[in-house]
């Protein structure tokens, strides 16, 4: 059997289109082929679909913009309280990053965590992004119903968009001179200040109604105790008006008894010196 011998390369060097066979002479190029080859600007064919006026079955079918869209899986995590920065911002993230990571896989393969580290110490959120929508769902009952280092952890869930904009938001927040996490505790210090101050207000108007509450009361105790005394003073004066009325009646009493006395001791003298001279006059009369 005689060999077919190999056909030669072509000399373009942008091979040419040979037929489905892959035998016969190669196809010639297209013309929009050959313009892209010259540096013109292809010659586009005419549109074969012409807009024409609308069928029947026009509004039927609502339009593909109005469709609802997909909604997406959560399956990104943002554990609040879990991060308390302090002086050793860097060691503590490490830990935090350990105990979230050993956490976290146990519930399924994770694709992304992250600590927010803030410029100032406090309280920041950890990022995790799982793979799977029922790993997220799994982890954050799990970690919804923990606590760590005595803090009550929150998560919420949130689509990997959504988280990954969080995540670029705190990003750009350390830019500036207080981050996300700084300006949040301030803001909770200020805020636990103004319920401080309100308390203090109420607790200060509390006690403005007590204070007026006993000054009524010490003024109708001071208007009572007045009316007394007034009762009290007229009944010590009638008791004294009454003592000095038995006192001099007591005086005259005395004077009339002493006058009564001396008289009678003076009719007692007379008598008995009468007594005596009718004594003498009897024991000298003469006897028969």
């Amino acid at each position: 059997m005689p060999v077919r011998p190999k056909p030669e390369p072509p000399s373009d060097p942008i091979p040419r289109r040979r037929d489905p066979a892959g035998e016969g002479p190669p196809r010639p190029r297209s013309p929009e082929l050959d313009h892209y080859l010259d540096g013109r600007a292809p010659k586009r064919p005419p549109p074969r679909f012409q807009p024409g006026p609308p069928g029947p079955d026009v509004g039927r079918y609502p339009p593909v913009a109005d469709l609802p869209p997909v909604p997406e899986e959560k399956v990104g995590l943002v554990v609040e309280h879990l991060f308390d920065g302090s002086s050793t911002l860097e060691q503590y993230a490490v830990k935090v990053r350990g105990d979230t990571t050993e956490t976290c896989v146990a519930f399924g393969e994770v694709a992304k965590l992250e600590v927010a580290v803030p410029k100032l110490p406090s309280v920041q959120p950890v990022y995790v992004e799982f793979y799977s929508a029922s790993a997220a769902n799994a982890a954050a009952e799990n970690l919804s119903s923990r606590t760590y280092d005595g803090r009550q952890l929150i998560v919420r869930r949130l689509t990997r968009r959504d988280l990954q904009a969080e995540v670029d938001a705190f990003h750009r927040s350390k830019t500036s001179k207080f981050d996300v996490g700084a300006t949040r505790h301030l803001e909770e210090q200020v805020d636990d200040l103004r319920r401080q101050l309100t308390r203090a207000q109420g607790d200060l108007r509390e006690a403005d109604d007590k204070r007026d509450t006993e000054k009524a009361r010490l003024r109708t105790d001071l208007a009572h105790h007045a009316t007394q005394h007034k009762l009290l003073q007229a009944r010590v004066d009638e008791l004294e008006d009454e003592l000095d009325k038995t006192r001099t009646s007591a005086r005259k009493d005395r004077e009339y008894h002493a006058a009564r006395t001396k008289a009678l001791a003076d009719r007692a003298d007379a008598l008995e010196r009468d007594r005596d001279r009718d004594r003498d006059q009897y024991r000298d009369r003469p006897r028969f």
